[in-house]
C-alpha cells in the first residue's frame, strides 16, 4: 500500500495555513482557507511500530451497546474496541451496524477487525451470556448503587460483559437489575456524563489493563 502523504502549505505570507493530506489533486493547489496558491510537498511517514502484543490483556472483555442512536458514536466505539482488544461487540436494539456509512466514517476500517453480532433484544442477549456462558456483567451507569471505575477491587471469574446505554435515556432498567455491578466514571465539572464513545474508551482501558 502506498503510504505517501502530502504537506499542503499556503504561500500567502498573511495566511501560511498548513495541513496534512493523503491525496494531492487540483483542489489542494488552492488554499482551503484563503484560496491562494499552495505548495505541495510529498513525504513518506515513518512506519509506525507494530503494537501487537505489547502487553498481554488481563481480561476477556466484550461490550453490549443498548440502543445507542448515533452511528458516529458506534464507529468511534469500533475503533476503540480494535485498539484496546475488545473481543466482541453486541449491537442491540436500534444500534446501527457497520454497514451504516457513518459507522464506517468514524471507524476508519476498524469495523472489519472486531467481531460483532446484532440483536433486537439487549436483555435476552445479556441474560444468555450471563446464565448460559457465565459472563460477569458490568453496567456503565451512574446510579445510586454505582461505584467509581477506579475503586473496583474484585476480579471477574470469567469473561466480562460491559453494558453501555443510550445517549439520553441510559441503560434499560432490567439490564441494570441483572448486572453484577454498576460502575461510573467520576465527573468533576458541571456535566454528569461523558459522550458514550469517550466513556467506553476510558472504561475499556481501565478494565482490561488494571
Amino acid at each position: 500500500m502506498d503510504s505517501k502523504q502530502y504537506v499542503i502549505q499556503c504561500l500567502r505570507p498573511n495566511c501560511r495555513f498548513r495541513y496534512l493530506s493523503s491525496i494531492a489533486d487540483k483542489k489542494t493547489q488552492q488554499c482551503i482557507k484563503c484560496g491562494s496558491t499552495t505548495s505541495i510537498i510529498p513525504f513518506f511517514p515513518e512506519n509506525r511500530p507494530n503494537n501487537t502484543g505489547i502487553s498481554p490483556y488481563k481480561h476477556h472483555l466484550e461490550i453490549l451497546c443498548d440502543n445507542i442512536r448515533s452511528a458516529y458514536n458506534i464507529g468511534a466505539i469500533f475503533r476503540t474496541a480494535d485498539g484496546v482488544g475488545i473481543k466482541h461487540i453486541h449491537l442491540c436494539g436500534i444500534t446501527p451496524a457497520p454497514d451504516h456509512p457513518n459507522v464506517q466514517k468514524t471507524a476508519l476500517g476498524a469495523e472489519k477487525y472486531v467481531p460483532w453480532t446484532q440483536s433486537w433484544n439487549a436483555l435476552e442477549t445479556a441474560l444468555q451470556l450471563k446464565n448460559g456462558n457465565h459472563y460477569s456483567v458490568f453496567a456503565l451507569e451512574n446510579s445510586k448503587n454505582s461505584i467509581s471505575i477506579f475503586d473496583i477491587h474484585s476480579e471477574p471469574s470469567g469473561p466480562l460483559l460491559l453494558i453501555i446505554g443510550n445517549e439520553i435515556s441510559g441503560i434499560d432498567p432490567e439490564l441494570l437489575t441483572m448486572s453484577d455491578i454498576h460502575i461510573h466514571i467520576p465527573m468533576v465539572g458541571s456535566k454528569n456524563s461523558l459522550n458514550v464513545s469517550v466513556a467506553l474508551g476510558i472504561a475499556a482501558y481501565t478494565l482490561i489493563f488494571r
